[in-house]
């Protein structure tokens, strides 16, 4: 079948604007500036647990492993004001 090849992997830096859903922009945020996930939880209404999630998920979108990794990501991709 022809197309086997699609096209080339786009990665997050086309995406940047979507990337991230606005709860997700949020929550780094408010971890980017030094709160802990237990605060964020409390600052949001949310379950620690649910915090968890939210980071678990924008470092596996941003394709980080650490606080530092989303942050500098985060910013070079412009998900971040400041």
């Amino acid at each position: 079948m022809q197309g086997d090849t699609g096209p080339a992997e786009t990665g997050a830096h086309e995406e940047a604007p979507s990337l991230l859903s606005p709860r997700e922009k949020e929550v780094l945020a408010l971890i980017t500036k030094g709160f802990t996930t237990v605060e964020v939880a409390r600052m949001l209404d949310l379950s620690h647990f649910t915090v968890r999630t939210f980071v678990r998920r924008i470092y596996s979108k941003l394709e980080v492993t650490s606080k530092a990794e989303a942050i500098y990501e985060a910013r070079t991709l412009g998900l971040l004001n400041s």
